[in-house]
C-alpha cells in the first residue's frame, strides 16, 4: 500500500482491529478456552483477512484516482471521467427512470449523459410492449394481395393517408385530463427522431396515470334512435361502417360528419358482424353467406357460401384469411384470394357467436356455453373451455390469455396453454357482455346495460366505469391513450386519458 494513499487515521484503525483479534484469539488459547469459541475465532480470522483485503482494493483504486490526478467535485465525474461516453452510456443502460434522474442530479456532465435520448427510448420499449399504437395480433396471413381468383372483381387501390387521431367538436366534457396524447401520425416523427424520447416517455407515463386514476375527457358524436337496428359496427378514424339487421345491408358514413359515403347491398338477410381494412370490407350475415366488398366503388367482390346457416361472426386481419362463425356449429377459414374455405371445425353443440384468430389459433364461443380453442397447425380443438352459463357473444386472445365475455353478465380469463381458468370472474355488469378488448394491463368491456368499464386484468378489480350511452354497446376498442366506444343508435363517445 502506497504511503499517504489511503488516511493515517484508517490505517490506524484496520490496524488496531486486525490486533485486537489476534490478542483475542491468543487469549483464548493460553486460557485453554479456544474449544469453546472454535466457530468465533474462525469467523474472526475470516473478518480480518476480508478487511484487509478490502483495504488493498481500496488502496489500489485510491492510487489509481491520484495517478490519473482524478478528483470528485460538483462539476466533474469523477473517475467516470476517465471513460468514453460509450462505457458510460453501455453502464447507465441498467438503471430504471427514477435513478437516471437521480443520476441527472449529480451534475452537469451527469445530466448530459443521464438524458440521452437513447436510453429513454429503451425504456420506453421494457415498459410498453407494444411499442405504438395499433393491433399488433401476429396476422394469419401475408397481407392480402390483389388481383383475386380470375372471376373476382379486384379492388381498386385506395392512397394510404397518414393516420390521424380522432377529434371531436361536439359536446366535450372535462373529467380531470389534460393534454391530449401523442396523435398517431406522430408515430413516426418519433421513432426516427431521438431528441423525442424523453419527454414521449414521460408523456406516456402520464397517460398510464390518468388510466389509473381515471382522469379523462369525453367527446360525443350523436346518434340517432332511428338506428335501433343496428346489429355490428367497427370505425376508425375516417369511417364509421354499420351492418343493418333490418335492411339487410351495410352503410358506410364518413366518421366526422355522418354523411354518407356508400351503401352496399346484396345480402338477403340481416348483416350480423363485419370487419374493414382501408377499403376491403367483409360482412357476414343471416343469409348463411360472407361476402367481401370493395368500398370505394360499392361492389362485391365475392361471396364465400358454404356455411349452411345464419353467419353470425367473423374476424380479418388485414391479411388472406378469414374466419367465420355460423349457426351451423361450424368454424370455417377462407382464402380470400381464390374464395375457397381451407379449413372447417366442427365441435361446438350449437351456434358460434363470436370468433378470433392468429397466426396459429382460432378462437370460437357459442350458444353451447363454452370457448373453443382450435390450433389451425393440427386442425384439431386445442381446448374445450367451459365455465360461461350463457351464450360466449365477445372473445379476444393473445399469446398467454384467453378473456370471454358472456350473456351470462360475466367474463373470464384462460391461460392459453393450459385451459385452466386464472383468477376470478369479472362481475359488474348487469346485462349481456357485448363487446371486449383487453392488453397486458386492462380489459375494456361493453354491455347490453349500456355501460363501459375498464378492468385490472391482473386483480381482477374494476378500475372504472365509463357511464354516457344511452343504448346497448355494439363495439368498444382502445389505443394507449383513449376508449373510442359505439352503441346500437350509432352515438360514437371518445373517452380520451390523454
Amino acid at each position: 500500500m502506497e504511503e499517504g494513499v489511503l488516511p493515517k487515521e484508517l490505517c490506524a484503525k484496520v490496524g488496531n482491529l486486525q490486533q485486537a483479534i489476534s490478542e483475542l484469539s491468543d487469549f483464548l488459547e493460553t486460557q485453554s478456552m479456544d474449544c469453546y469459541f472454535q466457530n468465533l475465532l474462525i469467523q474472526l480470522a475470516k473478518l480480518s483477512k476480508d478487511v484487509d483485503t478490502r483495504l488493498s482494493e481500496v488502496s489500489t483504486f485510491y492510487s489509481f484516482l491520484s495517478t490519473h490526478q482524478v478528483a470528485s467535485s460538483s462539476t466533474t465525474s469523477g473517475y467516470f471521467s476517465l471513460l468514453p461516453d460509450e462505457l458510460l452510456l453501455k453502464v447507465l443502460s441498467f438503471l430504471s427512470e427514477t435513478e437516471l434522474s437521480a443520476v441527472a442530479s449529480v451534475n452537469q456532465q451527469w445530466k448530459r449523459l443521464a438524458e440521452d435520448q437513447l436510453l429513454w427510448k429503451r425504456l420506453y420499449f421494457l415498459r410498453w410492449r407494444d411499442k405504438h399504437f395499433g393491433d399488433h395480433r401476429k396476422m394469419a396471413s401475408s397481407p392480402l394481395v390483389l388481383p383475386l381468383k380470375p372471376g373476382h372483381q379486384q379492388p381498386h387501390p385506395q392512397p394510404q393517408p397518414e393516420e390521424q387521431q380522432i377529434i371531436a367538436t361536439t359536446d366535450v366534457e372535462v373529467n380531470g385530463a389534460e393534454e391530449g396524447p401523442v396523435p398517431q401520425h406522430e408515430v413516426k416523427k418519433i421513432v426516427n427522431n431521438h431528441k423525442t424520447w424523453k419527454r414521449h416517455y414521460i408523456r406516456r407515463h402520464k397517460i398510464e396515470s390518468n388510466w389509473k386514476e381515471g382522469r379523462f375527457k369525453v367527446k360525443t358524436f350523436p346518434g340517432s334512435r332511428a338506428h335501433t337496428r343496428v346489429r355490428c359496427l367497427q370505425f376508425d378514424d375516417e369511417k364509421l361502417v354499420m351492418g343493418s339487421f333490418d335492411k339487410k345491408s351495410v352503410r358506410v358514413l364518413d366518421f366526422h360528419t355522418r354523411k354518407s359515403l356508400a351503401e352496399l347491398s346484396g345480402h338477403t338477410g340481416g348483416v350480423m358482424s363485419l370487419k374493414f381494412k382501408k377499403s376491403i370490407l367483409l360482412s357476414a350475415s343471416r343469409d348463411k353467406t360472407v361476402k367481401m366488398w370493395d368500398i370505394n366503388n360499392s361492389s362485391c367482390v365475392s361471396t364465400f357460401t358454404e356455411h349452411m346457416a345464419s353467419v353470425w361472426c367473423l374476424d380479418w386481419d388485414g391479411g388472406s384469411l378469414a374466419v367465420s362463425g355460423s349457426e351451423d356449429r361450424l368454424v370455417k377459414m377462407w382464402d380470400l384470394r381464390t374464395g375457397d374455405c381451407v379449413q372447417s371445425f366442427s365441435g361446438h353443440a350449437k351456434g358460434i357467436g363470436s370468433i378470433t384468430f392468429d397466426e396459429h389459433y382460432i378462437g370460437s364461443g357459442s350458444r353451447d356455453k363454452t370457448v373453443r380453442m382450435w390450433d389451425t397447425r393440427m386442425q384439431r380443438c386445442l381446448h374445450t373451455l367451459r365455465g360461461h352459463t350463457n351464450s360466449v357473444r365477445c372473445l379476444k386472445f393473445d399469446d398467454r390469455r384467453v378473456v370471454s365475455g358472456s350473456w351470462d353478465n360475466t367474463i373470464k380469463i384462460w391461460d392459453l396453454v393450459s385451459g385452466e381458468r386464472i383468477g376470478k370472474d369479472l362481475n359488474g355488469h348487469i346485462d349481456r357482455v357485448l363487446t371486449l378488448q383487453f392488453d397486458d394491463f386492462k380489459i375494456v368491456s361493453g354491455s347490453f346495460d349500456q355501460k363501459i368499464k375498464i378492468w385490472s386484468l391482473h386483480t381482477g378489480a374494476c378500475l372504472h366505469t365509463l357511464d354516457g350511452h344511452e343504448c346497448a354497446l355494439a363495439h368498444v376498442q382502445f389505443d394507449e391513450s383513449k376508449v373510442v366506444s359505439g352503441a346500437r343508435d350509432l352515438t360514437i363517445k371518445v373517452w380520451d386519458f390523454g
